[in-house]
């Protein structure tokens, strides 16, 4: 049975743009091609989600 592009594989079908919002996490293990989800709390890090638009945005993440 052949399947269609799974969410992961259509962000990396996307161009990685230039520049991205950064957004540092911490007691958090992300693997690559997974979606995860985590918490977000301090004031800076929720103003980077915040000015996200509400549709696909790429997001630098850092341990």
């Amino acid at each position: 049975m052949v399947q269609g592009p799974t969410d992961s594989t259509r962000v990396i079908a996307k161009d990685v743009p230039h520049s991205m919002p950064l957004l540092p996490i911490v007691s958090t293990v992300v693997f690559p091609f997974n979606v995860t989800s985590f918490s977000v709390h301090k004031k800076p890090n929720l103003a980077v989600i915040h000015k996200l638009p509400r549709t696909d945005q790429i997001v630098c993440i850092t341990l």
